[in-house]
Formats: C-alpha cells, sequence, structure tokens
C-alpha cells in the first residue's frame, strides 16, 4: 500500500459514496444473477451475463479516484461499479441486460456493451479491448486541447482502461500501451487479474506471471496489488497514479530529455471471480479451496468491517471440500449471499454481532445497503415491465447523416487527362491527382484546428532546423512544411494500424476531426477489428458516431504486388454497413470530396488511387462535391458502363470508349465515386434506359462490388436487359508483382473493349 492514504484523508461523506456504490454494484450483479439462474423468475434479463461478484473492488476503487466530470472510462464486462460511479443507473443496467426498446442500445445489444459521450464511457464490445485504441484517441485530444491553450493543467482529464488477464495477452493492448507511451498521454491500463481466462489459468497464457512487470519495457509505471478485494488499497494506489500522470503528461519534453517514466501506467489488480465467467456456465475448472479463501475475503466484507473500525475477521468457512466443482460453487456462492444479506439486517443490532468502537455504525451501513436494495428492486421492476423492441425502418439507420440522392444528375465530364492527352488549351489550368490531395489536406487543416491529419511517416521530421518528408508519397509535405501545423496537425505513429485507427475513434469522439492515413490498403487488415467491428456499430447501436476520415491508398499499376495492391478489402467495407466509401477518380472529385468529408458525421473509408498521383491530371473547382450522388460522365444510349478509381477509368475504361464510338456507339459513363451509401436508382435508371451494363473494377470479380451491383439492377431491372451484365476485374487469385503478369490480372482497354463488343453484339 502506498505510503500515503488518500482514502484516510476523504470526509466522511466521500466514505460512504464508496459503501453505496459498492453495495449497489454487488447488489445489481446478485439481482442479475438471481434472474437468470432462478427458474420461477420473471426472466427480465435476456442477455448473456458476465458479473463481476468478487471482483467490485477493482473497478469501483479506481474509478472513485477519478473525476467523471473531466475524465474517461473504457470499461471491461467486470466494471459495473466504475459505470455506476460514472452515472449510469441500475434502471439503465438492467434496461440494457433486459433489450428493452429504450435502454441504451434500444435492444440492439446487451450486456455491458453500452457507451455514452454524456457519461464519458467508451463503448464496450466483446473483443477484449477492441475499445483501448479509441480511449488513447480520447487521451491524445485531452492533451493536444491542453497544448493549445483550450484548456488548462487543472482541466485535463484521465483515462482509465479496464481488461482482464486474458485481454492482457492480445497484440492490441501492447500496441495500445506503446502508442500511449510514445505520446506520453493522460491514460492509464487497469488489469482485472482474476487468475483464469474463462477456463485457462494465467501461467498457461503468459510466462510472466506479474502483468504489471511488462510496463517497464515501455518506459511507464506499473504497479501490482497482491489482494484488490481491498477497496482503500485500490483507490490509494489508482489515486496517487492518476494525480502523477496528469503531471507528466504536461511535461513530456522534459520526460523525453530526461528517460524519466512517462504519464501512462499499468496497475495490475490480483482478485477472484466468484462466478462464472458468464452466468449460462458452472464453475468447472475453479480449485475450490481458492474459492473458499477467496470467498471469505470478498470486498462487500472487508469494507464494512473497515468501516466500523473492527478489523477483518479472518473466517475461511469448513466445508466439504472434496465435493465436486458444480456442487462446490453452488454452495459456496449460497452461503456468501445468505451471509452478505444477514450481515447487512438492521435488525439484528449492532452490539449483537460487533464491537463498534469506528467512525461509521454497522446500523449506519445497513441502512444505505437497504436504501440500494430496495431502489435495485424498484428499478429491476421497472426493467421488468419495459416495452420490447419492435423491427421498425429504424434499424436500418446505420448512418447519423441523411443521405441524399438526386433524382435529376447533370452531366458532369472528366475534364481529366492522362498526361500525354491534357489538350493545350487546358494544360495551365490542370493539377495532379496527387497535387489535388496535398492541397485537399493542406486547405481543410488549415481552415480548422480541430482537424488533425496522422499516420505512420505522414509528419515528416526536423533535421537542421528544417522540417522534411511528408509520408512515402509525399501527400502531407505542405502540412509538414507550415509550421503552424507541424507536429500539432500533422504528426507521426508508431507502426501501429490497430492504434492509428482507434486514436482516430476517440479523437472523434472528442469533437476533432481525425484523418487517418493507413499506408496501404491491404496493411488495413489488422485493423480490421476496429473498422468493420468496433466502428460501424457505434452509431447503430450506442448512437455514438464516429466522424473520422481514414485514408487508403490503393490500387495497381505499379507492380507493387498482392500486399500494397490488392483491392480485396474494398468488398469486405462494402458489406459492413455504417461505412461510407469514397473513390475519387479525378483531382476535382479528390479535393471537393475531402471537402464534404470533413463534415461528414459518419466514418468514411477514402480510397487514393496510387496510379492516379502522377498519372492524371486536371481541373479543380472551389465548392465540396456531395457524398452519395453518382457522376454522371457521358450520356449514351446503347451501353451504361460502371467504374470507379483512377486507373480503372484513365487506363482501361476511357481509351477503350474511344474505339467503341468510333465503332458507331453510344456508351453512358457512370463514375461511383461513392461506393457507399450507393446511387442505386441511378443505376438502375441507366440501365432500363441502355438495355445494357458493364461494369469494371480492380477487384477480383468473385465475391466483389460488381457483383452486388450486378444483383441489384438484375433485380429491379430485369425485364429491361438485352444482355446479361457483364463484369470485367481481376481473376480469383492474388495479384502477382511481375509487370507482365499485373497487367495480365489488371483490367485493361482491350477486355473492357471486347466486354462491351460482346454485349452490344448479343442477340
Amino acid at each position: 500500500m502506498p505510503h500515503f492514504s488518500y482514502f484516510g484523508r476523504l470526509p466522511r461523506e466521500s466514505k460512504l459514496e464508496f459503501w453505496r456504490l459498492l453495495c449497489r454494484t454487488a447488489l445489481a450483479e446478485l439481482k442479475i444473477r438471481y434472474d437468470i439462474k432462478d427458474q420461477n423468475s420473471k426472466r427480465v434479463i435476456h442477455t448473456i451475463a458476465l458479473l463481476s461478484l468478487g471482483e467490485e473492488a477493482i473497478p469501483l476503487g479506481v474509478a472513485l479516484a477519478c473525476d467523471p466530470k473531466r475524465d474517461w472510462i473504457a470499461p471491461s464486462h467486470r466494471s459495473k461499479g466504475a459505470c455506476f460511479r460514472f452515472g449510469i443507473t441500475p434502471k439503465d443496467d438492467f434496461l440494457v441486460h433486459a433489450l428493452a426498446k429504450d435502454s441504451m442500445t434500444m435492444g440492439r445489444d446487451g450486456n455491458i456493451h453500452y457507451g455514452s459521450k454524456e457519461h464519458h464511457i467508451l463503448p464496450f464490445i466483446s473483443h477484449m479491448a477492441a475499445h483501448w485504441p479509441a480511449a488513447v484517441g480520447i487521451a491524445e485530444a485531452m492533451k493536444y486541447r491542453f497544448e493549445n491553450g483550450e484548456i488548462t493543467k487543472d482541466e485535463m482529464g484521465f483515462v482509465i482502461c479496464f481488461c482482464g488477464d486474458g485481454a492482457s495477452r492480445q497484440g492490441i493492448f501492447h500496441e495500445t500501451v506503446n502508442l500511449a507511451a510514445v505520446r506520453n498521454l493522460p491514460i492509464g491500463f487497469v488489469i482485472d487479474n482474476n487468475g483464469v481466462a474463462t477456463d485457462t489459468p494465467i501461467w498457461e497464457q503468459s510466462a510472466k506471471m506479474r502483468i504489471s512487470d511488462m510496463a517497464h519495457g515501455y518506459n511507464i509505471r506499473g504497479e501490482h496489488i497482491s489482494n484488490a478485494n481491498n477497496i482503500i488499497d485500490v483507490y490509494n494506489h489508482a489515486a496517487r497514479l492518476i494525480s502523477q500522470g496528469r503531471e507528466i503528461a504536461t511535461q513530456s519534453d522534459y520526460h523525453e530529455r530526461n528517460g524519466l517514466p512517462r504519464a501512462p501506467f499499468v496497475l495490475d489488480c490480483v482478485t477472484f471471480r466468484m462466478a462464472e465467467h458468464n452466468e449460462t456456465r458452472q464453475a468447472q475448472c475453479v480449485d475450490p479451496v481458492d474459492f473458499l479463501e477467496w470467498g471469505a475475503n470478498d470486498p462487500v466484507r472487508f469494507l464494512f468491517n473497515y468501516l466500523i473500525g473492527y478489523g477483518r475477521e479472518e473466517k475461511i468457512r469448513s466445508g466439504p471440500v472434496r465435493q465436486k466443482p458444480k456442487e462446490m460453487y453452488n454452495a459456496a456462492v449460497r452461503d456468501i449471499f445468505a451471509e452478505f444479506d444477514d450481515m447487512l439486517n438492521p435488525q439484528r443490532g449492532e452490539k449483537e454481532r460487533y464491537r463498534f468502537d469506528g467512525e461509521f455504525s454497522p446500523l449506519e451501513l445497513a441502512k444505505i445497503a437497504t436504501e440500494e436494495k430496495e431502489a435495485i428492486n424498484k428499478a429491476y421492476e421497472e426493467a421488468a415491465a419495459a416495452a420490447k423492441p419492435v423491427p421498425d425502418d429504424d434499424l436500418l439507420r446505420v448512418y447519423p447523416t441523411e443521405i441524399y440522392i438526386p433524382k435529376e444528375h447533370p452531366v458532369e465530364p472528366f475534364e481529366s487527362w492522362i498526361s500525354a492527352n491534357i489538350p493545350d488549351s487546358f494544360r495551365k489550368q490542370t493539377i495532379s491527382y496527387g497535387d489535388a490531395l496535398q492541397r485537399a489536406l493542406y486547405e481543410v487543416a488549415k481552415n480548422d484546428s480541430r482537424i488533425r491529419v496522422f499516420g505512420e511517416d505522414v509528419g515528416g521530421r526536423m533535421i537542421d532546423g528544417e522540417a522534411r518528408g511528408g509520408g512515402v508519397f509525399g501527400m502531407t509535405r505542405k502540412l509538414v512544411a507550415d509550421p503552424k501545423l507541424f507536429k500539432k496537425q500533422c504528426f507521426n505513429t508508431p507502426l501501429a494500424e490497430i492504434g492509428i485507427v482507434g486514436l482516430a475513434i476517440g479523437q472523434a469522439w472528442s469533437g476533432l476531426i481525425p484523418i487517418a492515413e493507413i499506408q496501404y490498403l491491404p496493411f488495413a487488415s489488422p485493423a480490421l477489428e476496429q473498422l468493420i467491428d468496433y466502428i460501424p456499430g457505434r452509431y447503430w447501436a450506442n448512437r455514438m458516431p464516429v466522424h473520422a476520415i481514414f485514408r487508403l491508398p490503393c490500387g495497381g499499376g505499379k507492380s507493387s504486388g498482392e500486399y500494397h495492391s490488392s483491392m480485396r478489402l474494398e468488398a469486405t467495407f462494402y458489406h459492413t454497413p455504417g461505412l461510407k466509401m469514397l473513390h475519387p477518380s479525378t483531382p476535382k472529385d479528390v479535393i471537393g470530396l475531402m471537402r464534404s468529408a470533413v463534415k461528414d458525421d459518419s466514418p468514411i473509408l477514402y480510397f487514393e488511387d496510387l496510379w492516379g498521383y502522377g498519372n492524371v491530371f486536371g481541373v479543380i473547382g472551389e465548392e465540396a462535391i456531395q457524398i452519395g450522388p453518382a457522376a454522371f460522365r457521358k450520356e449514351g444510349a446503347d451501353l451504361t458502363i460502371i467504374a470507379w478509381g483512377a486507373r480503372t477509368w484513365f487506363e482501361a475504361t476511357l481509351p477503350a470508349v474511344v474505339r467503341l464510338e468510333q465503332n458507331g456507339y453510344s456508351i453512358e459513363l457512370i463514375d461511383l465515386r461513392t461506393l457507399a451509401p450507393l446511387d442505386e436508382e441511378f443505376l438502375v435508371r441507366s440501365a432500363k434506359k441502355t438495355h445494357r451494363v458493364l461494369i469494371v473494377h480492380e477487384d477480383i470479380v468473385h465475391g466483389g462490388i460488381g457483383e452486388s451491383i450486378a444483383a441489384t439492377i438484375q433485380r429491379q431491372a430485369f425485364s429491361y436487359l438485352l444482355a446479361p451484365i457483364e463484369i470485367v476485374g481481376e481473376p480469383f487469385c492474388q495479384l502477382p508483382q511481375h509487370p507482365a503478369l499485373e497487367e495480365w490480372a489488371l483490367p485493361s482497354s482491350e477486355r473492357v473493349y471486347n466486354a462491351a463488343q460482346k454485349l452490344l453484339e448479343y442477340a
């Protein structure tokens, strides 16, 4: 225990708050447990419940050291007490478990899978520690606002992340801790170490039993509490570590120069779970002796005895240790909970069972517990009576902003060319696709201090007093060259895609507008948990939209091979509700769509064509280009070609169109600069008009977006079609690297021409 007692210096009412919240947590969890286990219950709880019985002291003790007005928490399954401390009520919690219509998740998710910006609680999902990278983003935003002079040192918050010992073995844990340490952020990582992940003991998960020791490898503080059922000890450790972390986070230069430990910390709290991994299972793999010993050491009994000034009575109940684990579990739990109720029974009187020589009387504590029990019962009854959700159109609302698709689409000629084909009358007005992107990023960042541009290598480096670099493709050179933006609004991150995406999520929830670069589209695969599991459902289930832009350089034509050029993730993202997908093919679209993206509340995947960076030139405008409507590039009568991406259009499709029109055909061109949401009605109208459709894209045809669009058109315009819909894309194999092999795999003008000719001649 720290030599300084933060708890001992608290006023009397604050100490009673420890007791009230601990009773609230334990009683709420008991109510859920009995609802699930008791066959005669109302069965209000319709989700799998993962309870913290026996572990309540850890999340609550740490949360009590926080200030809910400025601090944030990233809870785990076992963090109900912390959520109660941050303003969630038992009724709120019961409604989510009951999958009620008016719950925080509207019945769309259960357990503790809720979050709230109002209460400073990051949404939790079943992917352990999935919200930790977002928590780092919250902490980074706090520090940015402090360094920007928007808040004072006393106003800067702190973020606490909770997880179990099992989750601490995942890569996301280490990637997140390292990112937090590198940027010296006000954040702490608390391990609820009950020694087992479902049924796997810690010695089969980790070669190092003391988890806090790993903190030293990241140059942050690590501390270990051997009995974290002692809520006073937990609170004292957390209060000191958080206080020190707030101070250190404001002194990054000092600590960098001196190599001192940085602001984050790891607090390893050893405890024991007096329940199974979830309440649908029995404790088959729990040692009965451990169960009894820790049962006599439960947090509620400890705090009760502590507060009345009477030392804990170490009593290990004797019992039939040789019983089967299932029987032992049921008997022990019944005994512990029966004693809990008996201990708090005010009718037994103070002197009958306890010596009273402390600051608080047993009757006073029992009265508080009784009040909490009555409130819990009332909340449970209200949850039982709550309306259940029914399917409605709101289930289809996956974007926070309205989607506007016009009924009429004016023709927007490309006004872009490859270098050799630029008309002399336009040559002085054109800029390259890459220059347009540089200009777009610089423009939006310079005009809004909320915008942060970051990723691997994008932030450049100071050498001999000069800022150099700007990403492996040079797209952030203008940002790096501006001393007002260098390092503050444009900065480097570790090579950690999970952390980069999470950083963007947390910044978005803090009111910033992050633009995060994943160096190549295929490199996004390590972050799929964040991009397709964590981000999209946060608006749908929690009404917490993620306003973030993820830049994804992509595409073939550079002989970069599968791991730098492949488009296979395109279909994965398209299949994920809630993501908006932009793929500009011209310089004008590059800058126009970026202007709209920074104003849209949705998570946006912004695909950038690597081949287009230096090969496509065109004019640009001053206006934003609306997200959603497709670009109607050319009107035609005989065939509709639908495509997206700079190389697909300028290398493969447009040269083929020239040949087709020389043959006397009239070709309609639709550029899907927005892939999701899809401008479906316009595509169907065009198909009904021309009666023939060709789709061109770089992804594999099998299972790609093209097949999905073809099915949509086929379903709605079948009777209008005079030929089967054709798709030109990659064959069903990885993208090869040799130039000749890559040329064979990617769409070419010859393949597009032959496919179109086949459709036009179809009888």
